[in-house]
């Protein structure tokens, strides 16, 4: 059921229209947007493209082993935390969460509709490993490929933001890195960015997110920015879907505790 957020109100700079809709695959989404004129779709990554093949990092063993993940990261400060989930993503094969996202997003672009990705995770990873192009390989090998989005030149750097963890947002072969969880990073912020360093004006904004803060980020940023454009927010729960791989408490402990001693290291000290 679609959760109205705002409706037309051009005097209070509102949105012509705002929603954000809870769903569990992409094929439930307002087919209509397809066709929408001067219409920009853009698609989180972690959980919403793709997930972890290790059952240590994937939903349903994180949600039964809560309290194990909580207490290992408890003292955690924000690099560390950052840090900490691109050791998660890097560390192990990604697979695609639904099946036909491939497929989906290849049917958007064959209509010439202009398609992002929009990551949190950090540019930079451990021992200065580009997570740039590991990202963009790893989709890619999905069969998912946004480099064809060609509104703005690659490798572009957002110099306005504060340096985090020796990198800034940018933006790479189609994917927007909003470059970890830093209070001036966040989504709706970097999508702002690009949208006008891209010169785009988009009339229509889908976003497909599996953390609704994100979402809300986005509307609220596109409702300052940009009062005409029309906001269709995807809150995707696909992840949540199916079976994990069983892994024991003792497993799951030790795995994430291998992350966790890592990230306590400075990276100063790393070099």
């Amino acid at each position: 059921m679609f959760k109205k957020i705002l409706t037309t109100a051009m005097v209070l700079g509102a949105p012509l229209f705002s929603q954000i809709k809870t769903i569990s695959k992409v094929s439930d989404i307002d087919q209509s947007l397809l066709n929408k004129e001067n219409v920009i779709f853009i698609f989180d990554v972690d959980w919403v493209l793709s997930k972890s093949a290790d059952p240590a990092f994937q939903y349903q063993n994180m949600v039964k082993y809560r309290s194990v993940a909580k207490s290992i990261m408890k003292d955690f400060t924000i690099e560390q935390k950052d840090r900490f989930l691109s050791l998660m993503a890097l560390s192990s094969k990604p697979v695609l969460v639904e099946n036909e996202m491939p497929s989906f997003i290849q049917g958007i672009k064959d209509k010439n509709v202009p398609v992002v990705a929009l990551t949190a995770i950090c540019c930079k990873g451990e021992d200065e490993k580009c997570v740039k192009s590991w990202r963009y390989e790893s989709l890619k090998e999905l069969g998912i490929d946004f480099s064809k989005t060609d509104i703005l030149e690659s490798g572009k750097t957002f110099i306005h933001y504060p340096e985090h963890l020796g990198c800034r947002p940018c933006y790479y072969n189609g994917i927007i890195f909003s470059n970890g969880s830093h209070p001036d990073n966040e989504k709706g912020k970097v999508l702002i960015s690009f949208l006008e360093k891209a010169s785009i004006k988009p009339a229509n904004v889908v976003f497909f997110d599996d953390r609704k803060s994100n979402l809300e980020s986005a509307e609220k940023m596109l409702r300052s920015t940009y009062p005409k454009t029309s906001f269709y927010g995807y809150l995707y729960g696909g992840v949540k879907k199916g079976k994990a791989e069983s892994i024991s408490k003792k497993e799951f402990t030790a795995k994430w505790q291998t992350l966790a001693d890592k990230v306590k290291t400075p990276i100063e000290s790393k070099k």
